[in-house]
């Protein structure tokens, strides 16, 4: 596993979600394996965690914090000019 913000793939346990979930409704990276099968969007909606799409028929494993992009370089009217 890498190491840093938004690096480390954190182990989601059904059984204590309380101590191993994401920060509720914030979107995150999943480690799906019930139908995806893989890496996805996904978040936890205070009770369970849900695919980016909203349904709760998944399996999650893991999950990892998304890492915000920088903005795009403003030109012309974007910029106020």
């Amino acid at each position: 596993m890498s190491k840093g913000k938004g690096k480390v793939w954190r182990r989601f346990d059904y059984g204590n979600k309380a101590a191993t979930a994401p920060p509720p409704h914030t979107l995150v990276w999943i480690v799906e394996t019930y139908y995806e099968r893989g890496v996805t969007l996904g978040y936890f909606d205070g009770f369970t965690m849900r695919t980016w799409v909203g349904s709760d028929d998944c399996r999650v494993t893991h999950w990892k914090k998304l890492k915000r992009p920088a903005m795009p370089e403003l030109v012309g009217e974007e910029a106020g000019e």
